[in-house]
């Protein structure tokens, strides 16, 4: 992450700014909005107002060329999602894990894979905690 502090988590049309800009790399205005109106109905301007706020949050880096900017991103998108599951954790379940993932499963039934992924991931989690 860089110096500022990106715990606040991204609104609707900012994640999905940031989730096209992650996709395609360096990017100018008008090929967002392009992509972005595939998926939703949204003024250019929208769209400029939308990165102008991210670039000023941190979350992208512009830089001149021509007449006008590219974009990108100036965040690796697994930090920001890692940042965002931080924050909700903390907001919303006083930052117990057992809480969140009770939450997040409850009334879904998960395939063996994905239960063992989990497993997985857990204790690599706890192994990595205990060599600490």
């Amino acid at each position: 992450m860089s110096k500022r502090n990106h715990t606040r988590i991204l609104g609707e049309l900012e994640a999905l700014v940031m989730q096209t800009i992650w996709r395609n790399g360096e990017v100018t205005v008008p090929e967002v909005h392009e992509l972005v109106a595939a998926e939703r109905s949204l003024a250019y301007t929208t769209i400029l107002t939308t990165m102008r706020n991210l670039v000023r949050k941190g979350y992208l880096e512009r830089r001149r060329a021509g007449r006008g900017h590219t974009y990108r991103a100036a965040l690796d998108e697994g930090d920001v999602a890692r940042s965002a599951v931080k924050e909700l954790l903390q907001r919303l379940f006083r930052g117990s894990p057992v809480h969140f993932a009770s939450a997040l499963f409850e009334g879904r039934e998960l395939s063996a894979e994905e239960f063992e992924k989990l497993r997985l991931e857990i204790l690599e989690v706890r192994r990595e905690e205990e060599e600490r």
